[in-house]
């Protein structure tokens, strides 16, 4: 939609959220991943800088066979002691907090359900703040869980992680693994560029 000013009678796009000329909540998807076949990683490298934030959307199982895998996440190939996080932990019967400094990667970032139950799958979103900037540390936020009330002893686990990567370089590539074991087939990863 065109607009003109009533004080230079000027024409030129609207700028209403939704508009072509404007929106503000745009993403676009950079790349998809699902798997043909297990995997001990997944990578996605040469995240282009042209977005704000970073997006990943996740539906993932592991190879483990007992109740859960935990992810790990490290930017940029960094296996230094450059990672912090604070994690609640909740399940059907308990919940849980704790936190970490000085680790070689976030880890856990989310819990993973193993393949002895193939149809068990995690679910989470992951948000990557100012993913390009040159001046400031990582900014990750994690939401996720897996509900696996198939047997009285597995009841799911839903997970609120923050976590924190302590450099300035800008995040090019982004590393994830589980614990002891691989993603499974099927599993999907699918990261999107946000505008703002």
């Amino acid at each position: 939609m065109t607009i003109s000013s009533v004080k230079t009678g000027a024409i030129g796009d609207s700028l209403l959220a939704g508009n072509t000329g404007y929106d503000p909540a745009a993403m676009f998807l950079i790349e998809r991943k699902t798997l043909a076949s297990s995997a001990a990683t997944v990578v996605f490298s040469s995240i282009p800088s042209t977005y704000k934030h970073l997006q990943l959307r996740v539906m993932a199982n592991s190879t483990r066979g007992s109740y859960y895998d935990e992810w790990r996440l490290r930017v940029n190939g960094d296996t230094g002691a450059n990672y912090a996080h604070h994690r609640l932990w909740g399940t059907g019967s308990s919940a849980t907090a704790s936190g970490g400094a000085s680790a070689t990667s976030i880890d856990p970032l989310m819990p993973s359900t193993d393949a002895g139950t193939p149809d068990y799958f995690t679910v989470g979103i992951i948000d990557i703040h100012d993913y390009a900037s040159t001046t400031k540390y990582k900014t990750i936020r994690a939401f996720g869980g897996n509900d696996t009330n198939y047997t009285a002893s597995n009841n799911g686990v839903v997970v609120l992680h923050s976590s924190l990567w302590q450099s300035t370089s800008a995040v090019t590539s982004l590393t994830f693994s589980l614990a002891v074991s691989s993603y499974a087939t099927r599993s999907t990863f699918a990261l999107y560029g946000m505008l703002g």
